[in-house]
């Protein structure tokens, strides 16, 4: 009964007997650190928002861990060094949204899978080194007909249609 995935299940079921398709985007954050100094929390790099290596470690990972996703039909949009020392994302494409939910443990599985013979060690805990950014986990929602975006309105404030503005309220109401 308290199961998160059938309480998603419930959900998606209960959207689709009104027409909709809930779709969600994730943008998975995490840590990766130097496996040698565990217990100590020591971020593999000094690296911050966006900056960019050819050729790393976390580079390796995270495009081997892109690549094996994809081999499951997940699409992994892009990946980026997050803020923190050590701090990288990777970004999933918008699918149903069991899809993405099944799409966030498998990542987890690959990513682990990824770093065990490269010196590093992934966290996603949300605040595994005190004084560095916190990691999150950003999630994309909409609501769909067919291939028709229900939150877009061209004549809606903010291009907002009535639907969105619901499922806003919805989420505020229950937060």
């Amino acid at each position: 009964m308290a199961d998160p995935r059938n309480i998603l299940i419930r959900c998606c079921r209960k959207a689709a007997d009104l027409g909709f398709t809930l779709k969600v985007g994730a943008e998975f954050e995490f840590y990766l650190l130097e496996r040698s100094e565990l217990p100590k929390m020591k971020p593999h790099d000094h690296k911050g928002y966006f900056d960019y290596t050819p050729q790393s470690r976390a580079i390796n990972v995270c495009q081997n861990t892109m690549e094996a996703l994809g081999a499951f039909g997940v699409i992994c949009e892009m990946h980026h060094h997050e803020v923190g020392y050590g701090q990288h994302e990777l970004d999933t494409r918008y699918a149903e949204a069991l899809k993405t939910a099944d799409t966030i443990l498998t990542l987890k599985v690959t990513l682990k899978a990824y770093t065990s013979g490269s010196g590093l060690k992934a966290t996603w805990m949300p605040k595994p080194i005190t004084g560095l950014a916190g990691s999150g986990m950003h999630v994309h929602l909409s609501l769909w007909k067919e291939d028709q975006n229900c939150f877009y309105d061209k004549d809606g404030q903010y291009n907002l249609s009535s639907t969105a503005r619901h499922f806003l309220a919805g989420q505020l109401q229950h937060a």
